[in-house]
């Protein structure tokens, strides 16, 4: 019977967006096979293959991953690397040092690539192959896929702060900001660091700041925060909103009620949150979605964007984690005074899948192409051993 197991490609990186195309390289082509693919197969003896392909920009990395399978009485691991030929992985190498039991690995995985679906490939292994694995082919799931044009959806959802959407450019939330009567706080061009990247953060607040004696004194009564997406040396690319936070400080005097408040996010975001605010998310059709799974359920892994943050301590509130299948989300925090029902800080943090999804891939892939790049250069070259 078919068994997947999928390798977790959301490791330790950080998120944010752009333009539909994958950029790995100079040559930036895009290809149906790009991606990150898994999927296997379980003996009633208990036996296993797995298989695992990172593709992008026309080379890739094939592991095999195999424990008493077809009379295999150990586990083998053998990793390759390839370059695509039209719908072939013509070229290929083992990669030794990668590869645990090696001198076990056959030399080559002769195989070709064919994108059935949006989130499945299918691998055609070469006769010779899937007669001696007893597999001709096999549908591997997506974990991660580059966002294509037809993938992504407007933002028919209220996911906005006063007018901020994700995907909107710098200029263009400035100026909105500055015309709401919000100034600069700070712009930090490197907020975040990346492997190979970094990413910008706008402060902008408006209006006086907390007076001494009062709870968070000194913060800025109300701030708005903006992550962009982040600049990397490989591309040339405008910087786009990720995500946007809002945080409130009213004050007793404002008379802002928990209740008024709540009021607010149900005519804006058309759902109910409780006292202690709680997160709203949209189908990509723009409909309220009680879950995640609600969206669509699939293989594609959830993401998480990098998370813009006020500079008020305890204002941040939670990170998102998006499903692929929605198309975004609304999180609201909120604090009040029991004895009053004053409220005493509120934030709204706005993201979109699609921004999210973008950035990640772009920095995921050129992270991956490199590696690749360098090991399938490096095998390219290899020549006979020295006479001994």
């Amino acid at each position: 019977m078919p068994v997947f197991r999928f390798s977790s490609v959301i490791a330790a990186l950080i998120f944010a967006s752009v333009p539909i195309a994958s950029f790995a390289n100079e040559s930036a082509q895009v290809t149906p096979e790009e991606g990150f693919w898994s999927g296997g197969f379980r003996s009633s003896n208990g036996g296993n293959i797995q298989f695992a392909i990172t593709a992008v920009d026309l080379i890739g990395k094939l592991e095999v991953e195999a424990r008493n399978w077809q009379g295999l009485r150990a586990v083998y691991n053998c990793e390759y690397v390839f370059a695509v030929d039209g719908e072939d992985a013509s070229e290929m190498y083992l990669n030794e040092a990668a590869s645990f039991q090696s001198n076990e690995c056959l030399p080559k995985f002769p195989m070709t690539l064919n994108r059935v679906s949006d989130d499945i490939l299918k691998v055609t292994f070469d006769s010779r192959i899937g007669g001696l694995i007893g597999i001709p082919e096999i549908e591997l799931s997506a974990g991660l896929r580059p966002l294509r044009d037809q993938d992504r959806v407007d933002l028919s959802a209220p996911i906005d702060i006063i007018g901020l959407k994700p995907g909107m450019l710098r200029q263009e939330i400035s100026e909105i900001l500055e015309d709401r009567g919000y100034s600069v706080l700070e712009s930090i061009d490197d907020a975040f660091r990346g492997p190979n990247y970094v990413i910008a953060m706008d402060r902008w607040t408006k209006g006086e700041v907390v007076p001494e004696g009062e709870q968070y004194a000194g913060s800025p009564r109300d701030e708005i925060s903006i992550v962009f997406s982040s600049t990397k040396p490989w591309m040339e690319q405008d910087h786009r909103a990720v995500t946007i936070r809002r945080g409130l400080i009213p004050g007793p005097s404002a008379g802002l009620t928990i209740s008024a408040f709540q009021r607010s996010v149900q005519q804006k975001y058309g759902a109910v949150v409780g006292d202690y605010g709680g997160s709203i998310l949209y189908s990509r059709q723009g409909s309220i979605a009680e879950r995640a799974s609600d969206c669509g359920e699939g293989t594609l892994q959830a993401l998480s964007p990098t998370m813009a943050n006020l500079s008020t301590r305890n204002l941040n509130g939670d990170s998102f984690s998006f499903s692929p299948y929605c198309m975004g989300g609304v999180h609201v925090g909120l604090r009040s005074d029991r004895a009053t029902g004053l409220l005493q800080t509120g934030t709204i943090t706005v993201g979109s899948v699609d921004e999210t999804w973008q950035e990640f891939w772009e920095n995921w892939s050129k992270q991956e192409y490199d590696q690749i790049n360098t090991v399938l250069s490096a095998l390219r070259g290899g020549g006979e051993g020295p006479e001994l």
